[in-house]
């Protein structure tokens, strides 16, 4: 094992049979197959960022045996596999067992990302809603502002009227919307400056919104899968091959 490899985390083993026709990435400077440490380890689920980091700097694209998918954890690598067209979304029924929770999938649509990084994707708001959603947030908000803390998903967020269902990409699931919307009112509120300038500059919304999905993603990992080969930092990626993108 390598020396500052996390705890309870086997060294890496031989390399898997092929996958998915997939074919073995090799280290560029070494030569080396790249199979590399499991997200399935019990060391990775007790001190994952230090796992993360480990896989970035050592293993940046590297197979998971038993997860059943590469693993890609650069941040430049990351930000290709989300909105590069040769990647496209993974089906519920298709995703590996077994993976760490919360698991995101991406559907449908090949990118999840708008063009522009810091834009807001708010697709048609029906008329009235913008009115109950001020409405709701501002009976919740005073509730709130009387105790002496709340959970901010569950006694806010859960409660705000819902936007049409498929209102933009990857806007299906709830529960992950009031987990992302939740981490981004808690680092508002911890930061007042912030909070001024927004209130200040509404335009800013959307570098705050990316900020804070970086800094406190709803997920760890989104499970992507390739349409054709791609070349990464780390090595080159086959087609159709289940991709786990580590964003946390």
């Amino acid at each position: 094992m390598q020396a500052d490899a996390p705890r309870d985390i086997p060294a890496p083993t031989a390399s898997p049979e092929p996958h998915a026709h997939a074919t073995r990435p090799r280290s560029r400077r070494t030569g080396r197959s790249c199979t590399g440490p499991s997200l399935l380890a019990r060391g990775a689920a007790r001190d994952p960022y230090r796992f993360y980091r480990m896989l970035r700097e050592q293993y940046p694209l590297s197979y998971d045996a038993p997860l059943g998918a590469w693993l890609v954890s650069r941040y430049d690598d990351v930000t290709v596999a989300l909105a590069d067209p040769r990647f496209t979304g993974f089906p519920q029924d298709g995703a590996p067992r077994g993976g760490p929770a919360p698991l995101g999938l991406c559907h449908g649509s090949p990118r999840c990302l708008p063009t522009d990084p810091y834009a807001v994707v708010t697709g048609t708001v029906p008329d009235g809603l913008a009115e109950r959603v001020e409405r709701t947030a501002h009976v919740l908000a005073r509730r709130i502002a009387r105790g002496p803390g709340a959970d901010l998903v569950e006694e806010f967020c859960r409660w705000l009227p819902p936007a049409p269902a498929g209102d933009g990409p990857c806007a299906r699931d709830t529960a992950l919307r009031r987990t992302a919307l939740a981490s981004l009112l808690a680092n508002l509120l911890d930061d007042p400056d912030l909070l001024a300038a927004l209130r200040i500059e509404p335009a800013l919304t959307g570098r705050a919104w990316t900020e804070s999905l970086r800094r406190d993603p709803p997920v760890q990992v989104v499970l992507r899968r390739t349409v054709a080969e791609v070349a990464l930092s780390g090595g080159t990626l086959p087609a159709r091959a289940p991709v786990a993108c580590l964003v946390g």
